[in-house]
């Protein structure tokens, strides 16, 4: 399967990253928070968005945008567009 990386850990990304997970992709995600960002690596949950859904051992996140374009066949835009 591919590589995606989900730029943005808020809701639209954490669901989006489960479904891709799911359909058998690596998936890592890119945020700003560091404490949403190490608890979507360590835990596989999104405590501030989703905090119900447990996302899958093959979905880690990252603060470091090159680290999470690096090697992505896929790149998912999930951020809203106010922040951009």
């Amino acid at each position: 399967m591919a590589r995606l990386a989900v730029l943005g850990a808020g809701s639209w990304g954490t669901a989006f990253a489960q479904i891709a997970a799911d359909a058998g992709n690596d998936v890592v995600i890119w945020g700003r928070d560091e404490f949403i960002v190490e608890s979507i690596t360590n835990e596989h949950v999104n405590p501030a968005f989703h905090p119900g859904l447990k996302l899958p051992t093959s979905v880690w996140a990252s603060t470091n945008v090159a680290t999470v374009l690096r090697g992505a066949d896929i790149v998912v835009l999930a951020i809203p567009a106010q922040v951009l």
